[in-house]
């Protein structure tokens, strides 16, 4: 999938370091285009939750996959603790869907 490949390479842009071994916590947020109707004046201008038909947990385990093909970490598998949350990008955001990702190892 092309989606994934264009990911895998800005991983790899943006993490030099080697596959990460032991257990690991996760966040991720995905943050999508802010639909038409909230870009009113009256609607906040922050980042608000996104609900609706979006799977999130299959949006999370694709991640996952990334992070592995990406070299993040060695297995998906590892992942202890997995956080994942849904948002439409705030009305100062650059437009266009985004993947933010943290990720720590466990002692």
């Amino acid at each position: 999938m092309k989606w994934k490949e264009d990911c895998c390479m800005y991983l790899e842009l943006a993490y030099d370091g080697s596959p990460l071994l032991g257990k690991v916590e996760v966040e991720i947020d995905l943050v999508f285009t802010r639909p038409v109707r909230l870009l009113k004046m009256s609607s906040p201008s922050c980042r608000l939750p996104k609900t609706g038909r979006a799977d999130l947990d299959n949006m999370l385990k694709s991640v996952l996959d990334v992070c592995q093909d990406g070299g993040l970490v060695k297995n998906d598998n590892q992942v202890w603790c997995l956080t994942g949350r849904q948002w439409h990008q705030s009305k100062d955001e650059e437009d266009g869907p985004q993947i933010r990702i943290r990720m720590k190892e466990l002692e």
